[in-house]
């Protein structure tokens, strides 16, 4: 598995330097509206922190680097389920009808540098 959206210029939306987590994927609990909690690249640094914009891709659709997902989902690649933007959560009943929430670990690479990441999303 691998996380198909690493690049995400989250230092553009003045997060914290060292990889400090500002936000919370599954509540995403971004103090503004218009920012969407997520994973990217900060450099070499991998980083979990509100970035401006709420669009992309809706849950279960087609989703790439440049195509992302919006508001409370990442573009994340499962062995037995293809690449998609797939719903974070924090437990099943977060997950729709059929689905639960899966705890795996991705690897994302900031800058050359692979670093593993506990993720918690739907499928």
């Amino acid at each position: 598995m691998d996380g198909a959206a690493a690049d995400l210029a989250i230092d553009q939306g003045g997060a914290p330097d060292g990889g400090a987590t500002t936000c919370a994927l599954a509540a995403q609990d971004c103090p503004s509206s218009a920012d969407k909690c997520d994973f990217g690249c900060q450099g070499t640094t991998l980083v979990v922190a509100c970035i401006p914009g709420v669009g992309g891709g809706a849950i279960g659709s087609a989703c790439s680097a440049t195509a992302p997902c919006g508001r409370g989902g990442g573009c994340l690649t499962a062995v037995d389920a293809g690449t998609a933007c797939r719903k974070y959560c924090a437990g099943d009943g977060d997950c729709a009808s059929g689905e639960r929430c899966h705890n795996v670990t991705v690897a994302i690479t900031c800058g050359g540098t692979s670093t593993p990441m506990l993720l918690h999303y739907c499928y």
